[in-house]
């Protein structure tokens, strides 16, 4: 069979593949929000100047508003 070792019981699941979690949690929510461009380039000046993904500087950036209320 593919992918088939010999010794290897059928029933077993195959390794997980993909890329590795951030710290161990899965985001597996999605949110659509629409922009402007400058929005949209705002963010992502904002996520690169801090070496991040976009959706880690929204997350960071909610954060610090949430703690300021």
């Amino acid at each position: 069979m593919y992918g088939q070792k010999e010794g290897v019981d059928k029933m077993q699941k195959p390794p997980k593949i993909g890329r590795p979690l951030k710290n161990d949690t899965k985001r597996d929510k999605r949110l659509e929000i629409r922009l402007t461009d400058a929005e949209y380039n705002l963010i992502q000046e904002t996520a690169d100047a801090l070496e991040q993904s976009r959706a880690d500087t929204i997350v960071q950036a909610v954060e610090q508003l949430k703690e300021s209320l």
